[in-house]
């Protein structure tokens, strides 16, 4: 498996269908003074049950893809729901 870091590029938007999305990613920015994180899933249904359960620590995002680029290295695109 592969490891996919934190940090990524951004920018770009994918089908959440496609089987090019290789983790799905929810932000959390935190009520009170903190670093923001996020939770990862390997399924799209998945990670919508992740952000309603942790939707009272702060602000949530929607769900966001992590797709890999030609040159090998990470993008988290939003997903296009069709």
């Amino acid at each position: 498996m592969t490891k996919i870091p934190a940090m990524t590029k951004i920018g770009g938007q994918r089908n959440y269908k496609s089987k090019t999305i290789l983790e799905f990613r929810v932000w959390v920015h935190p009520k009170k003074c903190g670093d923001d994180y996020y939770y990862n899933a390997k399924t799209f249904v998945e990670i919508l049950r992740i952000r309603k359960s942790h939707l009272n620590e702060g602000r949530c995002e929607k769900p966001i893809g992590v797709v890999k680029d030609k040159d090998g290295s990470y993008r988290e695109v939003i997903l296009v729901l069709k």
